[in-house]
């Protein structure tokens, strides 16, 4: 998946000649903190409620006020991966999208691109789920696949994240295609890795459950 294909058309934008109480009541009816500013499809940043609501009255344009990390943008083709990582990196709600000539296509929110993540690592294939602590420089995927489906098993899911008190350690959470996850469990052991969590179906939905509806709980807010 690509920013193109995480648009959401129906998120206004708002140019410097705006009214600020406009635009306020805008974002208060979409939901947003923040909307994208364009001057004849180049995009210009974005405005922040928070620079406006103290000051803003019936006199006041949006070119009254600072715009936000106006290089927080991604180009059309740019992978889902890369917008994710956009989003910590700038910490800002929307993030818009450009095309090959730097034409303003459209914005992709925030709230969007958690739920395409719930969907694409909560799996509704049954299945147990392992998580491994594993040395930088002995993680291979291939070998670890490989012993799962020595296993008959498939991998339908991965994450993989640094270990922020060991820098040098990786922590892998691998989603299974089987319930019968102790003998993939016994087999990684025996190669040296070291299973730090495992999750039968029943823990696990639960689980990811509790998570999404927390996550999706927030985003509303």
């Amino acid at each position: 998946m690509i920013a193109s294909d995480l648009i959401n058309p129906l998120i206004p934008t708002v140019t410097t000649a705006d009214s600020a109480m406009a635009t306020l009541e805008w974002m208060d009816e979409f939901r947003v903190s923040q909307l994208p500013v364009v001057e004849e499809k180049q995009y210009k940043g974005l405005i922040e409620d928070t620079k406006m609501l103290i000051f803003a009255d019936d006199t006041n344009k949006v070119g009254d006020f600072e715009l936000t990390v106006p290089k927080s943008y991604a180009t059309e083709n740019q992978h889902f991966f890369d917008i994710i990582y956009f989003f910590n990196e700038y910490d800002v709600e929307l993030i818009p999208v450009l095309d090959s000539e730097d034409n303003y296509l459209g914005v992709i929110s925030i709230k969007d691109t958690a739920k395409v993540l719930s969907k694409s690592f909560a799996s509704e294939m049954p299945g147990g789920i392992i998580t491994l602590s594993i040395d930088y420089r002995d993680y291979s995927m291939a070998e670890i696949a490989r012993l799962v489906e020595s296993n008959n098993a498939k991998i339908v899911n991965s994450f993989l994240e640094i270990n922020p008190e060991v820098p040098t350690k990786l922590e892998l959470t691998i989603k299974l295609n089987t319930l019968k996850i102790s003998p993939i469990i016994g087999t990684l052991e025996r190669f040296g890795y070291n299973i730090m969590s495992k999750f039968q179906q029943e823990e696990t939905t639960s689980l990811e459950t509790e998570r999404f509806n927390s996550l999706m709980k927030y985003l509303e807010l």
